[in-house]
C-alpha cells in the first residue's frame, strides 16, 4: 500500500510542479489504478483510505483519470469522500455533489479549496452553519492572506 501511495504521490507532485518527467507507461498507470481500486473496495478502512488517496493523486498526475473521482464521491465512507473533496481533481458537477454531502467532514475538506471552487459552490459553503465548515473557510481565508480570488 505504501509503495503504491509513494509512486502516486511522486508522480502527482512532479506533474503539479511542472517538472519535466517522463510519463509513466500506460501499463504502469493501469496497474496503479487497478491496485488502488482493489484497495478502495476493501472492507478495511485503512486500505480503502489508501486506495482513495492513490486515486485522488492519480487524477492530479493525469487529468484524463479524473473519472476515477466518481468512485470516491460515490463511496459509502465519509473518509473516502473527504479525500476526494480535499485532493482529487474536481469538475463543477463533482463540486456540487460534494457540497451537498451529508457529512460535515466532507464539506469542510471541500471548503479548504476555496480558490478552486465555483462561485455557487463557495456561496453554499459560506451559508453552511456547521462549525467545521466555517473553520475550514476561515483557515482558507488566512492562507489566502485575505486576498481570496472569490468575493465574500
Amino acid at each position: 500500500m505504501l509503495a503504491l501511495l509513494t509512486a502516486a504521490s511522486a508522480a502527482a507532485s512532479a506533474a503539479e510542479a511542472g517538472t519535466d518527467i517522463e510519463s509513466l507507461p500506460a501499463q504502469a498507470v493501469q496497474r496503479l489504478i487497478t491496485h488502488a481500486m482493489r484497495l478502495l473496495r476493501s472492507p478495511e478502512q485503512e486500505a480503502s483510505t489508501y486506495g482513495a488517496t492513490v486515486l485522488a493523486l492519480a487524477s492530479r498526475y493525469e487529468p484524463g483519470l479524473a473519472h476515477c473521482t466518481t468512485a470516491l464521491v460515490a463511496h459509502p465512507s465519509d473518509e473516502v469522500r473527504s479525500i476526494a473533496a480535499a485532493m482529487a481533481v474536481l469538475d463543477e458537477i463533482t463540486q456540487h455533489i460534494l457540497v451537498a454531502d451529508s457529512s460535515p467532514q466532507v464539506r469542510a475538506r471541500l471548503a479548504g479549496r476555496t480558490r478552486e471552487l465555483a462561485d455557487d459552490v463557495l456561496a453554499t459553503l459560506r451559508a453552511d452553519e456547521h462549525v467545521d465548515v466555517r473553520r475550514a473557510l476561515a483557515s482558507a481565508a488566512k492562507t489566502d492572506d485575505g486576498k481570496s480570488t472569490k468575493p465574500a
